[in-house]
């Protein structure tokens, strides 16, 4: 199997995120050769081979100052890494017009699946900016960083859960056209 790697979409170069692209290589003369082989070489999302995936993390940095009265959050920065991982076919001979298009219409409704995931990363790191950055001052600095802790903990189980919820609404992806054969 073939793996490569690349970056792309309008994060790529962004300071608030990257998104990386990895693509499996996938090989077939068939609609179903093409499927078989992606269920053997797809990645695995919870022990499952699966056609694609998107993953997304955040990490956070920021800086607080404490007076003798109260601890202010001074600067708060979040980075969303993103990782999506798509099949790659590598056609064999000189394969039919219609399995071409097949397979171009399977790719694009999959971009689009996973896209939303990455959109749903993009979400979630943007609300962690927002209410962080709104946070007022706390009484010390072990308070405010436990608030900040939670908040982002809070927003990133939220979102996991939208991610759940988008796969169960579209089937993973099936009802957006991210079917093959």
């Amino acid at each position: 199997m073939g793996l490569m790697a690349f970056s792309a979409g309008p994060h790529a170069e962004d300071a608030t995120g990257s998104l990386t692209v990895t693509t499996y290589d996938v090989h077939g003369a068939t609609a179903d050769a093409i499927a078989d082989d992606m269920k053997r070489s797809g990645p695995l999302d919870h022990g499952h081979r699966v056609d694609g995936y998107t993953r997304w993390r955040i990490d956070t940095s920021y800086d607080w100052r404490f007076d003798p009265r109260q601890c202010k959050l001074t600067r708060f920065d979040a980075t969303l890494s993103i990782g999506m991982t798509l099949p790659h076919w590598i056609p064999t001979g000189h394969p039919p017009t219609k399995l071409q298009r097949r397979w171009e219409r399977f790719s694009a409704a999959l971009r689009t699946h996973e896209d939303g995931h990455a959109a749903i990363g993009r979400d979630a790191r943007q609300q962690i900016v927002d209410r962080a950055r709104a946070l007022g001052p706390e009484t010390d600095c072990k308070a405010l960083v436990q608030h900040i802790n939670d908040l982002v903990a809070d927003v990133i189980k939220s979102h996991r859960q939208m991610d759940a919820d988008y796969d169960a609404r579209t089937n993973h992806g099936e009802s957006q056209g991210a079917v093959f054969p």
